[in-house]
C-alpha cells in the first residue's frame, strides 16, 4: 500500500467525518459571543477595582464619629452604675443601723435620758443575747446609750466631711451596781450609722418639741406621748415617752466625691410598750 503523504490523509479524514464549512451566520454568532465575554470581563474588573482614597477617608471619619458616640454612652453608663451602687450601699448601711436602734429601743422598759440627738435606756435582753447582766436584781438587763452627734472619723472623699457629717454610736454596760440594779455607765463606742447629716437639726416648735414637716429631716429623735384622747403627740419630756420616732438622713453619694448630691432620709417609729415598768 502506497501513501500519498499528509495531503491524502487530510482528504481522507474530510471524506470520513465530513466537513464543517464556516458560514456568515456562525461568524456573526462568534463575534457577538466575543463581545459579550469582553463586556463581562470589563464589568468584573470594575467590581474588583476597590475603594478610592477619598472613600476610605470618609468612611474612617464616619466610624470615628460613631465610635466616639458609643464610647461616651458607655462611659456615662459606667459612671451612673457606680453612683447607683454607692447609693445602694449608703441606704443599706443606714437601714441596718436604724433597724438595730429600733430593736433595742423596742425592748426598753425605761428611758433615762432623752435629747435631740441621743437617748439612754434600760433594755430587757432577749433570750439569746449574751451582753447582759447575769447577776443582781436586774438580771437579763443592760444600759444602752445611742449618740448620733459623735464626731465623724471615717473614710470619705469629701474634704469637709468632718464638718458636715456625724455618726450614730452605741455604748452599753451590763455590770450591775452595788445594790444589784442595772447598770454602770455605758462605756465604749460602737459605730451604728455613718455619715449622719441631720445631727444638728432642731424642732420646728421648741415649746411643744414638734418636728418640722417632711421632707425636712428634723432631729434624730422625736418623742411622743399619749394624750387624754389616746393620740400620740410630740412631747419634750422624753423620759416619759410612749414612742420614739427615729429619723436619719445620710448622703446618697456615700464615700464617693462625685455622686448623687442629695440626702436619703429614713424614718422609723418605735413603740415603747414596757416604758411604764420600773423593774425587769
Amino acid at each position: 500500500m502506497t501513501s500519498n503523504g499528509p495531503c491524502n490523509l487530510g482528504c481522507a479524514s474530510s471524506a470520513l467525518f465530513g466537513s464543517r464549512p464556516s458560514t456568515a451566520r456562525q461568524l456573526a454568532r462568534d463575534g457577538r459571543f466575543s463581545e459579550r465575554i469582553g463586556a463581562d470581563s470589563k464589568r468584573i474588573c470594575r467590581s474588583e477595582a476597590g475603594f478610592s482614597l477619598i472613600e476610605l477617608l470618609v468612611v474612617c471619619a464616619l466610624m470615628f464619629v460613631v465610635l466616639a458616640a458609643l464610647l461616651s454612652l458607655l462611659d456615662g453608663a459606667s459612671g451612673q452604675a457606680a453612683k447607683d451602687q454607692e447609693r445602694g450601699h449608703a441606704i443599706r448601711e443606714a437601714q441596718q443601723g436604724l433597724g438595730r436602734m429600733a430593736t433595742e429601743l423596742r425592748h426598753a422598759y425605761r428611758v433615762e435620758a432623752a435629747s435631740l440627738n441621743s437617748v439612754a435606756v434600760l433594755v430587757r435582753c432577749r433570750r439569746l443575747e449574751t451582753d447582759c447582766a447575769s447577776t443582781g436584781a436586774t438580771r437579763r438587763s443592760k444600759r444602752v446609750r445611742f449618740n448620733c452627734n459623735a464626731p465623724f472619723t471615717g473614710r470619705s472623699s469629701n474634704p469637709n466631711a468632718a464638718a458636715f457629717y456625724r455618726v450614730c454610736s452605741r455604748a452599753a454596760s451590763k455590770t450591775p451596781l452595788a445594790d444589784g440594779s442595772c447598770c454602770t455607765a455605758p462605756s465604749g463606742s460602737e459605730l451604728v450609722i455613718d455619715r449622719v447629716l441631720n445631727a444638728g437639726a432642731t424642732y420646728a416648735d421648741a415649746t411643744t418639741c414638734k418636728p418640722p414637716p417632711p421632707p425636712t429631716a428634723g432631729p434624730v429623735f422625736v418623742y411622743r406621748r399619749r394624750d387624754a384622747s389616746n393620740d400620740l403627740v410630740p412631747t419634750c419630756a422624753g423620759t416619759s415617752a410612749h414612742q420614739v420616732d427615729v429619723t436619719v438622713s445620710v448622703p446618697a453619694q456615700g464615700e464617693r466625691r462625685k455622686g448623687y448630691d442629695y440626702p436619703v432620709t429614713l424614718r422609723d417609729g418605735v413603740a415603747l410598750p414596757n416604758v411604764q415598768l420600773r423593774t425587769p
